[in-house]
């Protein structure tokens, strides 16, 4: 009896726990990070293998594009974006 007391008692506080560490993470733990913007989501990119990409230059950008529209008539249009 006093193991299964023990073992409620035990749950109760994990779950409390989880609270707790959940309300952190909306206070702004995350703060300062940056976030990422998705621009662009579709099936078909002109390369065989699955991969994510992290441009983080204009140029980079530029060549990805150019790669995609090499297939793609009319091609995508290069989005503005402040690096």
């Amino acid at each position: 009896m006093r193991y299964l007391s023990l073992f409620i008692f035990a749950i109760i506080l994990s779950c409390n726990g989880q609270k707790k560490a959940a309300m952190k993470d909306k206070n702004g733990m995350n703060a300062g990070k940056e976030k990422l913007t998705l621009l662009l989501q579709d099936n078909y990119s002109g390369s065989d293998v699955v991969e994510t990409l992290i441009i983080k230059d204009a140029k980079a950008l530029k060549s990805f594009y150019s790669k995609i529209n090499r297939t793609r008539k009319p091609g995508l249009t290069v989005p503005e974006v402040d690096f």
